[in-house]
C-alpha cells in the first residue's frame, strides 16, 4: 500500500483540457501595450479567453514565464521591511518583473481579481525536495475556478536560466492532498481538506505518511467550504480578521505567524496607501476626477486599523530576532503623517477639481470656496511635516512641498486674475478696496507658494520643474506690481480726467496731481526696465506680453501727466499775466513745459513699441500719434510765444 501511495506521488499532474498549450502561448504573445498595468493585463485574457480555468491559466503562465525571482536584499526575512514590501505591490512587480514569493502572490490575486476571479493570497511554511521545513514564510494564492477553490504556486513554477521554455504545471492546480505534503498554510482553511494537518503533523512525517493522514476520515470533519463560503460573502476587512481569528487559534503561540499576520497587515495598508495615492494623483493631475471625500476618509480610518492591528501583533513577538524586525516599520508617527499627507491630497484633488470647474466663473464667493480647499490642504499636510521624518520618507516630503506649492500658486494667479479683473472694469473706482484685498491675498499666497517651492530644492534630484515653478511665482508678483501701480492710477484717474476737462480750472489742481501721477509712472518705469532686463529668466512670450500691458498703460499716464504739466504750465501763465509778473515766472512756467514735452517723448517712445509688437491696429496707434502730435504742437506754440 506504501509503495503505491509514493507511485502515485510520482506522477506528473495531467492537463485538464487540451488547450492549455494554446492558451499559454497567447499569454506569452501579450503585446507590451498589454503589460503596462494589471488592468490592462487581466483586460486582454478576458478579451481573448471566454472561461475561468483558460483565464486563471494564462495568468499563471504569464507570471511563471515572464517574473524572475530576486530578492534584492539578500538575508533572510529582511525582505519583510516596508521598503520591501512596497516592490512586492501588484503594480512594481508588473513593472519590474522581479519579486519573492510575496509579490509573486500579489500580482497573480491582482490578476485574478481584475478577470472577475476570487482569489486570496496564502501564507504558510513549506517544505524543500530534501524534507527540510524552510525557516522563512512562503505565498501562494488559492482561487475559485469554476466554482470550486484551487491551488497555485507561481514562484515554485517560476522559469529558471536554463530550463525547458515552457510552462511548469507542477503546481498549477494541484490536488489539496498533494499540495499539502510541500506547503501548510497558516490558516488551515486553505488546506483545503476535510482533514486537515497540524503543524507539528506537517513538520514530522514522509510525504507517504502525510498522505495518509490527510486520507483518514476524521470525526468531525473539517467543513472547510462552509467556512470558505462564508469568508467569500465577507467584505475585505471582515475577511482579514477573520482569517487573524482562524489563524491565532489554530498557531496562536507561533512566532513566525505572529511576525506573518503583522507583516500581512502591512501588506493591506501599503496596498490600500497606494490605491489612495494613485486616486489622489491622477485626480490632481487630470483635475476631472471628483474624489469622494466620506469614502476616502473612510479608507484612511481603514488604513490606521491595519497599522493597529500590525503594531499589536507584532507587541505579542518575544523572539529577539524577529523583534528587531518589526523595528524596522513605520512607527506611529511615520503612520500618522502618511495619512495626514493623503488627506491633503484628497483636499488638494478636490481643490483642482473646483478650480477646473470655476475656470470661467471668478468671482469672490468662487475664490471663497477655493480657498477654504487649499486651507483644508494646507493644515493636513502641515500636520504631516510636524510627524514626518523627511530622511526616511523623502518622497512623502516631496509630494506635500509640490501639492502645497502648485496649489497655492494655482490660488494666487486665480486671484490676481480677478484684481485685474475688477480694474479693466469701466467702473473700476468703485472695486479699488475689493481689487487692493484680493491683491494682498494674492501676495501672500504667492509668497506662501515660493517658499514651498524652494523646499523642492532641499530635497534632491534637482527637478526642472521647480526652476520652472519659481519663475512661475517670480512672473505672478510682477502682475502684482503692475496691478499695484493700475490701482493707484485708478484712484486718481477721475480727478485727472476732471482736471483735463475743465475749463475754469482751480489754481493748482493740475499741479497737485503731476505729483501724485509722477510716482506712479516712475514705478513703472521701473518695472519695465526690470523686465526688460529679465528676459532670459521669466521668458520671453511672458514678458512681451507684459511689456506690451505696460507700456499700454504707460502710453495712457504719460499722455494724461504731459497734459497736466501743460495745464499747470497755462494755469501759472495766467496767474502771472493777471499780476503781470510772467517774466519773473517765466523759468517755472519752461520748466513745466519741459516736463510735459519730456513725458510726451517717452509716450511716443510706449506707441512706438505698440506699434512695433502689431497687437493693436494701425488705425490705434495713428490716433495715438495724432494725440501726440497735436498735444506737442500746442505745447511748442505756447512757448513760442512765450
Amino acid at each position: 500500500m506504501r509503495l503505491l501511495i509514493l507511485l502515485f506521488l510520482l506522477l506528473p499532474v495531467l492537463s485538464s483540457g487540451q488547450n492549455d498549450a494554446d492558451i499559454d502561448q497567447l499569454a506569452l504573445n501579450a503585446p507590451n501595450v498589454s503589460t503596462r498595468s494589471v488592468e490592462q493585463l487581466a483586460a486582454y485574457f478576458v478579451k481573448n479567453i471566454p472561461d475561468d480555468r483558460g483565464r486563471i491559466r494564462a495568468i499563471y503562465a504569464w507570471i511563471t514565464m515572464n517574473v524572475r525571482y530576486l530578492d534584492t536584499n539578500n538575508s533572510s526575512e529582511i525582505w519583510a521591511t516596508p521598503e520591501h514590501l512596497d516592490r512586492q505591490r501588484p503594480e512594481q512587480v508588473l513593472k519590474n518583473r522581479t519579486a519573492v514569493c510575496q509579490g509573486f502572490a500579489n500580482l497573480f490575486q491582482s490578476l485574478a481579481k481584475a478577470a472577475g476571479l476570487e482569489c486570496q493570497v496564502v501564507t504558510g511554511i513549506v517544505k524543500n525536495e530534501d524534507g527540510e521545513v524552510m525557516r522563512v514564510g512562503h505565498a501562494w494564492v488559492a482561487a475559485l475556478v469554476q466554482g470550486k477553490w484551487q491551488l497555485f504556486d507561481p514562484t515554485w513554477s517560476a522559469h529558471r536560466p536554463g530550463d525547458p521554455w515552457q510552462v511548469n504545471t507542477r503546481y498549477f492546480m494541484t490536488a489539496p492532498e498533494k499540495f499539502v505534503l510541500s506547503h501548510l498554510p497558516d490558516d488551515p482553511a486553505w488546506q483545503l481538506l476535510e482533514n486537515p494537518l497540524t503543524e507539528n503533523e506537517f513538520r514530522e512525517n514522509e510525504p507517504g505518511e502525510i498522505f495518509r493522514l490527510v486520507a483518514e476520515q476524521s470525526d468531525p470533519v473539517f467543513n472547510f467550504h462552509d467556512t470558505l463560503n462564508v469568508w467569500v460573502a465577507l467584505d475585505s476587512v471582515s475577511r482579514s480578521f477573520s482569517a487573524e481569528s482562524r489563524i491565532l487559534q489554530f498557531n496562536g503561540s507561533n512566532q513566525r505567524v505572529l511576525f506573518g499576520l503583522g507583516q500581512g497587515y502591512w501588506g493591506l495598508f501599503f496596498d490600500l496607501r497606494a490605491r489612495l495615492d494613485s486616486l489622489a494623483d491622477r485626480a490632481i493631475i487630470h483635475e476631472n476626477i471628483l474624489v469622494d471625500t466620506l469614502e476616502f476618509e473612510a479608507q484612511l480610518a481603514l488604513m490606521d486599523q491595519y497599522h493597529s492591528r500590525a503594531r499589536y501583533l507584532f507587541s505579542q513577538i518575544t523572539e529577539s530576532t524577529r523583534a528587531a524586525q518589526t523595528e524596522r516599520f513605520y512607527t506611529p508617527e511615520d503612520v500618522a503623517a502618511m495619512i495626514y499627507k493623503l488627506r491633503g491630497s484628497m483636499w488638494t484633488a478636490v481643490f483642482e477639481y473646483q478650480l477646473k470647474q470655476n475656470a470661467q466663473n471668478i468671482n469672490e464667493t468662487s475664490l471663497s470656496a477655493l480657498g477654504a480647499l487649499a486651507n483644508k490642504a494646507s493644515q493636513a499636510y502641515t500636520r504631516a511635516i510636524r510627524n514626518i521624518n523627511c530622511n526616511k520618507l523623502q518622497s512623502t516630503c516631496f509630494e506635500i512641498w509640490h501639492n502645497l506649492s502648485l496649489a497655492h500658486l494655482q490660488l494666487a494667479d486665480r486671484y490676481s486674475a480677478y484684481a485685474q479683473n475688477l480694474l479693466s472694469d469701466k467702473n473700476a473706482s468703485k472695486y479699488l478696496k475689493t481689487a487692493e484685498s484680493t491683491l494682498k491675498t494674492a501676495r501672500q499666497l504667492y509668497q506662501q507658494a515660493e517658499a514651498e517651492t524652494r523646499q523642492l530644492l532641499s530635497i534632491p534630484p534637482p527637478y526642472a520643474f521647480v526652476r520652472d515653478r519659481l519663475r512661475s511665482i517670480r512672473q505672478g508678483l510682477f502682475n502684482l506690481q503692475e496691478s499695484d501701480i493700475r490701482v493707484r492710477r485708478v484712484a486718481i484717474s477721475a480727478q485727472v480726467e476732471a482736471a483735463l476737462s475743465q475749463t475754469n480750472r482751480t489754481p493748482d489742481i493740475a499741479k497737485a496731481l503731476t505729483g501724485k501721477l509722477q510716482p506712479i509712472i516712475d514705478d513703472l518705469g521701473e518695472l519695465t526696465l526690470t523686465i526688460e532686463d529679465a528676459v532670459a529668466e521669466l521668458g520671453a512670450d511672458y514678458c512681451d506680453v507684459t511689456l506690451f500691458n505696460l507700456h499700454l498703460e504707460g502710453y495712457a499716464m504719460r499722455f494724461n501727466l504731459s497734459s497736466l504739466f501743460f495745464r499747470s504750465a497755462l494755469d501759472l501763465y495766467k496767474a502771472a499775466a493777471e499780476k503781470n509778473s510772467v517774466d519773473v515766472e517765466k523759468k517755472r512756467i519752461n520748466t513745466l513745459t519741459e516736463k510735459a514735452l519730456a513725458s510726451l517723448k517717452e509716450a511716443r517712445h510706449s506707441v512706438d513699441f505698440l506699434a512695433k509688437s502689431k497687437k493693436v491696429s494701425s488705425t490705434s496707434v495713428e490716433q495715438r500719434t495724432l494725440q501726440i502730435n497735436t498735444l506737442s504742437k500746442s505745447i511748442r506754440e505756447f512757448m513760442a510765444e512765450l
